[in-house]
């Protein structure tokens, strides 16, 4: 069978688990995320676990800690704006949705369910899978690249979180994962990019196997170098001294460490002074 119109998908919309072809796949308690061979083509299908919910408002809580942007949303409002980022990023640093019509379906009336994400298997192997300082420090420069390119097309990625970045097996590096999390009241793109950054530099020692703290400095000085200065700007504006160790600690599992703490904010500020500190 070769999968082309958008009815072709209307039976994995309809029963996504029944069609795995993996026995063990990827779950936790926000999501399942598994494969599903459809004869012309490989598709990775992603859906909400059964309290996909609860854990979205244990997060918020979380981020009380942190910057105290994230918004709860519905499971429904987070699929429905990660369709709408792969579709207008069309296969650029992400996979490509399965059908070019899913995410305009999924806002239709005709829709079966808009809880399902079906986009193109990239074979490849994640952060947590890689060995080497060298693939680490690789793949960790290409992702905060691929985010790069991502807001260039002014859009951001939400989750920042480093588990998202791929080593495609064609050496690239793709972004596998999308949230609606911010609140922003004054709209400000630049900020919620920087706050992509953040999140992914803050959170790159615990992703990491080992937990090396010289791949989250070069995280952190890659990160500063921001292509768009209105970013850079936001990002010197959120590395705040409030953001004590003890206080990051719940949200990004860093080591209470003084000095690997300073260092972090120290790489993320950069070297050039914004307005405020003139």
């Amino acid at each position: 069978m070769v999968w082309n119109d958008i009815e072709d998908y209307f039976g994995l919309m309809r029963s996504p688990k029944g069609l795995r072809i993996e026995e063990r796949f990827q779950s936790n308690i926000s999501n399942q995320v598994f494969s599903v061979d459809l004869g012309n083509k490989k598709v990775v299908v992603k859906i909400p676990s059964f309290y996909g919910n609860i854990p979205e408002t244990y997060y918020v809580f979380q981020d009380k800690f942190f910057y105290g942007t994230r918004e709860l949303k519905s499971i429904s409002s987070r699929y429905l704006h990660e369709l709408n980022q792969l579709d207008a990023l069309k296969g650029l640093n992400v996979p490509r949705l399965a059908h070019p019509n899913l995410a305009d379906y999924a806002k239709s009336d005709d829709c079966i369910n808009s809880r399902i994400i079906i986009k193109d298997h990239i074979p490849g192997r994640t952060l947590q899978e890689l060995q080497t300082y060298i693939e680490l420090k690789k793949t960790l420069d290409g992702a905060l690249d691929t985010i790069f390119s991502i807001h260039y097309r002014n859009r951001i990625v939400g989750d920042g979180h480093p588990k998202n970045s791929l080593l495609g097996n064609d050496g690239k590096i793709y972004w596998t994962g999308f949230a609606n999390v911010y609140k922003l009241p004054e709209n400000n793109l630049n900020k919620a990019k920087a706050l992509d950054l953040i999140k992914f530099v803050y959170l790159s020692y615990k992703a990491i196997e080992g937990s090396n703290k010289q791949l989250t400095f070069h995280a952190a000085e890659k990160a500063a170098s921001h292509p768009n200065e209105g970013v850079r700007e936001e990002l010197y504006k959120l590395v705040s001294p409030s953001l004590s160790p003890r206080r990051l600690w719940y949200p990004t599992r860093l080591p209470m460490d003084q000095k690997f703490h300073d260092k972090i904010n120290h790489l993320l500020r950069g070297k050039k002074k914004f307005s405020e500190d003139k």
